[in-house]
């Protein structure tokens, strides 16, 4: 049962194990063990959350990992109630963090392996995409009119959702500010030669339009019938520039528009490529 918990399990994992708080994620999925923060204290107060006749395991000093005499003189930083119901961890020399430990089900535990595999997945198949979205954006200064072309969906298979367009000091999402990591640490261009960027989990894309005028999108992956509903909807964009240089030849022939026009058009349309 959830409610049922294991000190052994618990004395395995945090006392003989040393478990760090960067694996508190990776030990809910692994070993159903579920912590929840309850308070911080400069001091050791074991004593006020020991429960009538559930005492502490160790009840000794805990170091604070330091590379000193601590991790001799006090070789762990996790002690327990013996029931397993509760976790004090010695953050650093001043912190000590209490948890409630519960054990989750067996259902919820396949749930939360599921979602990490699809997560991983998710991450791969981004890496992969980083690779052919950063020559083809930001190398090459994809121009912002050919994301209504449908090529990003029909040949790559991705679909750039816009989150926020405005000014550089309003925008959600910029190179340069925040925790988030891009692949270019240069500023972004405008006007003629489109500046994008691009955030390197690859799930954000920043451009520049104009001077002071930029675009976030959300970076979605689309699945197999996605892109052929939008294959349906664009064709494939070379079929459908042929077909517009042949109309714009026939309009020629018909004298519809001048040699000069013409020309111009043509190398509009040819830069799409």
């Amino acid at each position: 049962m959830a409610d049922i918990l294991l000190p052994e399990l618990v004395k395995q994992v945090f006392i003989d194990s040393e478990a760090t708080l960067e694996e508190l994620n990776e030990i809910e999925i692994k070993h159903g063990l579920r912590l929840q923060r309850l308070a911080s204290s400069r001091f050791d107060r074991r004593c006020e959350y020991a429960k009538a006749g559930i005492p502490w395991l160790l009840n000794e000093p805990l170091g604070w990992g330091s590379s000193s005499f601590s991790e001799v003189q006090y070789p762990h930083r996790w002690d327990m109630l013996i029931d397993g119901s509760m976790l004090c961890f010695q953050h650093q020399f001043i912190e000590i963090i209490f948890y409630t430990v519960t054990q989750i089900d067996s259902s919820e535990r396949v749930a939360l392996q599921k979602q990490q595999a699809e997560q991983i997945a998710d991450a791969l198949l981004r890496a992969e995409l980083l690779q052919r979205l950063t020559p083809l954006l930001v190398n090459k200064m994809y121009p912002y009119g050919k994301l209504f072309s449908g090529e990003l969906e029909t040949i790559h298979g991705v679909h750039l959702k816009e989150i926020k367009r405005g000014m550089h000091m309003n925008m959600p999402f910029k190179p340069g500010y925040g925790t988030r990591a891009w692949v270019m640490g240069r500023p972004l261009s405008w006007g003629s030669n489109t500046g994008w960027n691009i955030t390197q989990d690859c799930k954000i894309a920043c451009c520049r339009v104009d001077y002071d005028d930029y675009i976030n999108f959300e970076i979605e992956i689309l699945s197999l019938t996605e892109i052929a509903e939008y294959k349906k909807q664009f064709g494939k964009p070379d079929e459908q520039l042929v077909n517009r240089l042949a109309t714009l030849k026939q309009m020629l022939d018909k004298e519809l528009i001048s040699k000069t026009e013409y020309q111009q058009k043509k190398k509009e349309l040819l830069d799409l490529l």
